[in-house]
């Protein structure tokens, strides 16, 4: 009986989570056959709950049993889910990065990156932050390379970093700081995509 009382808090929470989650998804996608399906299980569990205390009888107790712990352990499995396929999308988006860093692209070549973000919820103004925390590290890696062609791309892998925050509050002080220093860079290319990246609003 407790492990069912237990089973039931949290499927209870679980169901409000996975209502939320598949709220939003209807609103992008349209898979509303799934949200009706979440309605009508927890509908199900509950006038089975009901109707049990009301009649004082143990009736399907498997089916009840299902019912009760089910959500709680789809939340779990999805959870965990969403949390490995993030970090290995990032680490991938990371790969990416380092690829193109260290690689044989020319320099002045314009470049541009699909990486990943874990940032579901909550304010799109943070949406570039989490981009930053995520990869600026990565991205600025190179800049104190012997080699000025790491270091161009590293500047310019950086750059298109700091793109993601473009409408939403722009750049920060670190990225004055990295473009000041590039600027001061003994070799031309280098100063020159530090000069396209003080416009980085106007499109870089």
């Amino acid at each position: 009986m407790p492990t069912k009382i237990l089973c039931s808090f949290l499927s209870f929470f679980a169901l409000i989570w996975l209502l939320g989650i598949f709220e939003r998804t209807t609103q992008t996608y349209g898979s509303r056959g799934w949200f009706a399906l979440l309605i009508g299980w927890f509908v199900a569990w509950i006038i089975l709950e009901i109707f049990c205390a009301w009649r004082k009888q143990n009736l399907l107790p498997r089916v009840r049993i299902h019912l009760a712990c089910a959500p709680a352990v789809v939340m779990i499995f999805a959870l965990a889910f969403t949390f490995v396929f993030d970090q290995t999308l990032i680490l991938h988006s990371k790969y990416q990065l380092r690829d193109y860093i260290y690689g044989n692209l020319p320099p002045e070549e314009k470049v541009s990156f699909d990486l990943h973000s874990d940032f579901r919820f909550g304010c799109g103004n943070a949406i570039p932050e989490r981009y930053r925390g995520l990869y600026l590290d990565t991205a600025s890696e190179g800049l104190s390379s012997s080699d000025f062609k790491i270091r161009a791309r590293s500047l310019r892998a950086t750059i298109e970093i700091y793109r993601y925050a473009v409408g939403f509050g722009g750049t920060d002080e670190r990225f004055n700081q990295i473009i000041s220093a590039a600027e001061q860079d003994t070799d031309e290319a280098v100063r020159s995509i530090a000069a396209q990246g003080r416009n980085i609003k106007d499109g870089f």
